[in-house]
């Protein structure tokens, strides 16, 4: 079900020719104090090109892990079986979703489909006279309609971290039956009802002291002292637990910490801690 907006022309007041923008969903009214509460089809729906899909695709398996309903290629593969895939994108990015995500990128400006993608997002956004297109950028590269609109530096964030930013967005402005998802709260000791070994915390601590995000496993197997075998091994199971993880990027395969590794840190080096000395 799509969502069109039409507008209410108020009585002559002055010279000033006022208007109210009320979107139509089905046979029911919504002004824009309202719109926020109807239910998309998606929370969020992804736009962006193939090259950046090794940091799009963590993003989008965290807000799918976080019960957010996100429209990602990859998740879709059924349904746009078959599908003329012009109207059907122009539908899901300019009436289906609370909020785009275009991650802007030099491969993102000169593709025909991202550029489909884009049109359709900015005529929504348009429409709708409030937030409603997230940019992200990999570069500064400039994109048509989207120059005043402020943006994310994906530069200085891992894909966790700007999943993390969207959850918090969606928080704010989402609808209460969204809110009401996104407030499960999962208390410290339930999620994490397991204990590292010494030998795993240091390379968590690796992880979250490091100056880079993404990191190699000669340099893991360098810095703990532990042989390439071993520390795989070490780096498999924590990437069993969710606590790390394991991306394709364009340089090659690279470990990242997820948002519960550093959680688990803040665990391990107060919850634990303080459970740990009311003991003695």
């Amino acid at each position: 079900m799509g969502i069109n907006a039409i507008a209410f022309i108020l009585p002559n007041q002055g010279d000033k020719c006022n208007s109210i923008y009320t979107y139509v969903v089905g046979n029911k009214l919504f002004t824009p104090m309202t719109i926020k509460n109807y239910e998309y089809e998606y929370d969020v729906a992804l736009s962006f090109a193939g090259e950046e899909r090794w940091y799009v695709e963590i993003v989008a398996k965290e807000l799918k892990n976080n019960k957010i309903n996100v429209f990602y290629d990859e998740y879709e593969k059924v349904d746009l079986w078959g599908k003329y895939m012009p109207d059907h994108l122009a539908e899901v990015y300019s009436k289906k979703a609370l909020f785009c995500v275009i991650f802007i990128s030099e491969s993102y400006a000169r593709k025909v489909w991202t550029n489909h993608e884009r049109k359709s997002a900015v005529s929504r956004a348009i429409r709708q006279k409030e937030e409603y297109i997230l940019p992200a950028r990999f570069d500064d590269t400039e994109i048509i309609g989207l120059e005043d609109i402020s943006y994310i530096d994906l530069m200085e964030y891992t894909s966790y971290e700007f999943a993390d930013f969207i959850i918090k967005k969606l928080r704010i402005t989402g609808s209460n039956n969204l809110k009401n998802r996104l407030t499960e709260y999962i208390p410290k000791s339930k999620k994490f009802d397991y204990k590292l070994d010494y030998s795993e915390i240091d390379i968590l601590e690796g992880f979250d002291k490091s100056r880079l995000r993404y990191r190699a496993i000669n340099k893991i197997a360098k810095e703990t002292g532990v042989d390439k075998e071993t520390t795989r091994k070490r780096l498999e199971f924590l990437k069993s637990k969710g606590l790390i993880d394991i991306i394709n990027r364009p340089k090659g395969k690279k470990w990242i910490i997820t948002n519960d590794g550093k959680e688990y840190l803040d665990y391990y080096y107060h919850d634990l801690d303080e459970s740990s000395s009311s003991e003695c």
